[in-house]
């Protein structure tokens, strides 16, 4: 968890893309669930996407939103 938080700060920062972490294949059914969901919480993202997305890949594109 820490280090996807830290690696999350450098999506944002723009050091890193969120490519490097998360398949482009999975960037936009992780997008349409955070659309439904919000990105308040992670947990109703998760159950949304199923166990196919990692945790990690749901802070990454959501640290990647929050840079656009």
């Amino acid at each position: 968890g820490t280090v996807e938080s830290h690696l999350a700060w450098f999506i944002i920062s723009g050091e890193i893309e969120v490519t490097d972490l998360v398949p482009h294949r999975k960037i936009a059914p992780i997008e349409k669930a955070i659309r439904i969901c919000g990105d308040e919480r992670l947990a109703p993202i998760k159950e949304q996407l199923g166990d196919e997305y990692t945790w990690g890949e749901i802070r990454a594109v959501i640290a990647w939103r929050k840079r656009q």
